[in-house]
């Protein structure tokens, strides 16, 4: 009889500590998918500030970005060297008086610059690191910053 009493409690002590970790694997869990929750909602929302219109990114440092891709876009697919983008600079020429002289139209300069910051946008879109819409709400953006830059080489 003690040793069927013995199993019985070494069984309920078992099960037990069974319930005990798997109650405590179940709350580990849901704590941590609801941290991650949490941390997306907060990620996302940061995300969604920077594109309302109540709270525009700053221009100067966009006009620094398109800049940046216009030298790019002139460099790689326009066809001019450095030295023409710097004299460009220094007579305070724009960069679609540069694509002009290799051939280009203003449009199609603004084309390629969009081109090349859409890459990322896409990139970030196909990784799934951004939905498709807040993407396509990127890219509008930058087309509207774009169409607004009057071609100053910084």
């Amino acid at each position: 009889m003690k040793r069927k009493y013995k199993n019985l409690c070494d069984d309920i002590v078992a099960g037990t500590f069974a319930v005990i970790g798997i109650s405590a694997a179940a709350c580990a869990i849901y704590k941590f998918m609801k941290c991650k929750e949490e941390k997306n909602q907060y990620y996302q929302e940061d995300k969604n500030e920077c594109f309302q219109e109540e709270n525009p990114c700053n221009y100067e440092n966009e006009e620094l970005k398109i800049t940046k891709s216009a030298k790019k876009v002139l460099l790689n697919k326009i066809g001019a060297t450095y030295s023409e983008i710097e004299e460009a600079q220094k007579n305070n020429k724009t960069a679609f008086d540069l694509a002009k002289e290799k051939g280009f139209s203003e449009e199609q300069l603004k084309m390629f610059i969009n081109q090349d910051r859409f890459l990322s946008i896409d990139e970030l879109v196909l990784n799934r690191k951004i939905s498709k819409e807040i993407g396509e709400h990127v890219k509008e953006k930058i087309k509207e910053h774009t169409d607004r830059w009057d071609g100053k080489i910084l």
